[in-house]
This record gives structure tokens, C-alpha cells and sequence, in this order.
């Protein structure tokens, strides 16, 4: 839902029968806390593979389904685990980095939300199965997971709809051979197969080894379906998720020049609930400097915001994104200047699943530290 109209701004709005979307910020706790009695709409069935033998833990429904899968990996997730992904994340900072000299040498305007995408997909492959996908090094999208991905944005935002239809519509799908997303799958196999037989590059603290162990140390309780299912929706949603809040990050720092001369980092994206009676009077103006407020009002806003979902249902791949967001965005604000090649021009959306952004064209500078 598109949160630029007054009636989408009412505490609560009927959107269907028997289906209604509450802005309330109130609502958070019951709806999305620990302990809630709420389950996922049946929309969410869209986004699971009905073949599979298990949903993965954004698909599944059931509360206490989804709690023993999460208990099983959270500790993966921690961030004492993420920070020891930092060499393989500074090695794609450093690629990325290198092909925007490049742009800034010459001059070329370049997609830069293609390209922090292509980032965090790389980003992804590096953390989650110890493989980049190179889609920094080529510049493209090789195995067709970009195309794939947003094109599975695409259905699960309208089949959601209709959840019944899903079942038929994706055996249909598979029939054509549409699925982009083997090769996501048959990459993760891979690099599975390689850690079992000890073939696998990299220190053994890294997320895969880290979850080979949870394998080998019990296997009934977390399977091989299990490490395929949670490396391929690693990838799959920490990519554009993260990749979508960069894009904002840059975009609001290149129209808003005032707040980068105040070296203030900060993030307010798109989707943040508009409650003034929590965000303040000027909850729709770009001003991050509202984080360093009263600690009693940060405390408020910080308890309502859904960044990342909230209680049982929060995302677990929280801590990858909070650290590809921290470490990539002073490495390029440190080395770069970003301008707009139609510097009156607003920033292009599409409304699917995600509010994904597009065609950000800019011309890069090399600043001189």
C-alpha cells in the first residue's frame, strides 16, 4: 500500500473483505510481538515453494513452526557470528570502490541502484555460501538472479492476492522453465557439497561452516533441505532488502547536501511509519538529526519502528544488513561525489512487495581527501 494518500493515513483502512491494514503504531505489539496470537495471512503462502518438503522461515505460518526453526539458527545470526564477515564484505567494498573510480575517471553515468545491487547480491554469495557471484567483476547480471529475483517480487506481490492460485500457477511457471532461482539453489548446493568433503576456501568461521557444524552436530534436527533452504533465502531477500535501503541512503544524501555537510548518518526509510505523535510534526522531511533528540522520544521512536519487522517475526539477517550498510556508505561518501545526471528529477519507484527504486543515473567524482 502506497503511503502517499490522507486515507491511507487513517488508523485503520479496509483494503478487502474481511482484510484491514492498521497504522497505528499501538497496533505493533499485539499484532507483531512475542507471544501474539496473530498468524501470516494466507498471502505468504505465495511465497513458498508448494513442492518443497518445509517453508522456509518467511514463508511459514505457523507460530510454533516457525519459533523451532528460527531457535535452530538464530545463533547464526548473532552479531558476534556477523562480525567475523567482514573480509569477505571489504572485499567487495573494494571492487565496488575500484569500478567507481573507473566511473568517476570517465565520466559515465551509471544506474547506481543496479550497482549497489549488484553489491549486495555479492555481498550475500560471499557471506552466506563463500562464493561471490562476480556480478561486480562482469558488471551484469551472469545467472539471471537479479532479473529472477525481481521478477519474484513481481508474482508473489499479485499471486499473494490469490494465495489459492499459487499451487497451479507455479507448476505452470516450473513447466516453462521460468525458474531463475535454480541457479541461486544450485550454487548454494555447491558450495555445500564442497564444505561437506572439506573443500571449502575461507576460515572456518564463516556462516557456512559455521551452519555444516550445526549439520554434522545433528542432522535429524537440521537437514540438508534445511542449509539449502536457509542459504538461498539468505541471499534472495538480504539482497534487495539491503540494496533498497543504500539506494535511499544516497539518494536522500545527494538532494539533501546540507545534512551531509553536517557529517550526520542517519537512515529514514521510505515505508517508516508517518505517526506525528511519535516521528514529530515533520515525520515526512528528510532530518536525521531527530535520532539525536530527547532519549526518551528516540527510545519511542526506535520502539515503533519496523525497519526489520518486529518481535517473533523481526528479520534475522538484521545484523548482515546493519553491517553492509555501516561499512559501505562511509567508504563511498569518503571517496566519492555522487550528482544527479536530471538533478530535478524525483526519484522513480515501483510498488512490488518491496518499494523498489529504479534508474538512479549519476554522474561520479573522485573527492580530494
Amino acid at each position: 500500500m502506497n503511503a502517499g494518500t490522507s486515507i491511507e493515513r487513517r488508523p485503520i483502512v479496509r483494503i478487502a473483505p474481511g482484510e484491514y491494514s492498521l497504522s497505528d503504531p499501538a497496533a505493533v505489539k499485539p499484532i507483531y510481538g512475542h507471544g501474539t496470537a496473530f498468524i501470516k495471512s494466507p498471502y505468504y503462502d505465495a511465497t513458498r515453494n508448494p513442492d518443497a518438503p518445509i517453508a522456509d522461515l518467511f514463508s511459514e505460518r505457523d507460530p510454533k513452526a516457525h519459533a523451532a526453526f528460527r531457535k535452530k539458527v538464530a545463533g547464526l545470526y548473532s552479531m558476534t557470528s556477523m562480525l567475523k564477515i567482514d573480509d569477505s564484505m571489504q572485499e567487495c567494498i573494494e571492487v565496488l570502490l575500484g569500478k567507481f573510480e573507473e566511473f568517476a575517471r570517465t565520466g559515465e553515468a551509471v544506474d547506481l541502484q543496479r550497482w549497489l545491487q549488484c553489491y549486495t547480491f555479492d555481498v550475500m554469495g560471499a557471506v552466506t555460501i563463500a562464493a561471490r557471484f562476480g556480478f561486480l567483476d562482469a558488471g551484469e547480471d551472469q545467472f539471471d538472479l537479479l532479473h529472477s529475483s525481481h521478477a519474484s517480487l513481481i508474482y508473489l506481490t499479485h499471486v499473494g492476492i490469490y494465495p489459492e492460485l499459487h499451487r497451479a500457477l507455479f507448476a505452470l511457471v516450473k513447466r516453462l522453465g521460468k525458474n531463475g532461482m535454480k541457479g541461486l539453489f544450485d550454487a548454494s548446493a555447491r558450495q555445500i557439497e564442497a564444505g561437506r568433503s572439506g573443500k571449502l576456501p575461507g576460515d572456518r568461521d564463516g556462516f557456512l561452516a559455521r551452519m555444516l557444524r550445526l549439520h554434522e552436530a545433528d542432522p535429524a534436527n537440521f537437514s540438508y533441505i534445511d542449509m539449502l533452504i536457509i542459504c538461498a533465502t539468505n541471499v534472495a531477500a538480504g539482497s534487495d532488502s539491503t540494496s533498497i535501503a543504500l539506494t535511499a541512503i544516497l539518494w536522500y544524501l545527494i538532494k539533501s547536501p546540507s545534512v551531509m555537510e553536517k557529517t550526520v548518518l542517519g537512515m529514514n526509510p521510505w515505508v517508516v511509519h508517518l505517526n506525528k505523535e511519535v516521528f514529530g510534526e515533520d515525520a515526512e522531511v528528510f532530518r536525521p538529526e531527530r535520532w539525536l533528540g530527547d532519549k526518551e522520544k528516540v527510545s519511542n521512536m526506535e520502539k515503533h519502528l519496523l525497519t526489520f519487522g518486529a518481535g517473533a517475526r523481526g528479520c534475522l539477517g538484521k545484523n548482515i544488513g546493519m553491517i553492509e550498510l555501516s561499512t559501505l556508505i562511509p567508504d563511498l561518501l569518503r571517496n566519492f561525489d555522487f550528482e544527479l545526471v536530471e538533478k530535478d528529477a524525483g526519484l522513480q519507484t515501483q510498488n512490488i512487495f518491496f518499494v523498489k527504486q529504479k534508474d538512479l543515473r549519476v554522474h561520479i567524482t573522485r573527492r580530494e581527501l
